[in-house]
């Protein structure tokens, strides 16, 4: 369900949609993938679940950590991709996709010399409904 809601919700994106299309996948990318792309993680803390539902009293929620991995052949491409996730996950509210609120906790510019190719790597926190 989290995946799912990870893909709607950077397709459903224009600014997002106008970088890359429909090129968001779970994991990794295909190999044969036009740049750029983005490629998706999501998984769950248990310990911040923890903390948050003893500290925080959110009972029936939980904090998931998503890693959005933005390829593209320049660094401005990447950049440009970047901007786009930025602005669509920082503070989004989407009850109807179980999204309380995500926010970006950080982003990474890294170079890949052996595919020839640049990455952004975009860490979401995501509190959500269980």
């Amino acid at each position: 369900m989290l995946r799912q809601a990870i893909y709607e919700v950077c397709r459903d994106d224009p600014g997002i949609a106008h970088q890359v299309g429909d090129r968001i996948y779970p994991e990794r990318l295909p190999d044969d993938v036009v740049l750029p792309a983005i490629a998706f993680l999501a998984y769950v803390s248990e310990i911040d679940e923890l903390y948050r539902t003893h500290d925080l009293g959110l009972v029936g929620r939980t904090q998931t950590r998503a890693q959005l991995d933005i390829y593209a052949e320049t660094g401005d491409d990447a950049e440009t991709v970047t901007d786009a996730v930025v602005a669509a996950w920082s503070g989004l509210r989407d009850p109807a996709r179980g999204i309380g609120m995500a926010q970006v906790d950080n982003r990474i510019h890294t170079y890949e010399p052996a595919l020839n190719r640049h990455r952004v790597i975009v860490d979401l926190l995501i509190d959500r409904r269980r």
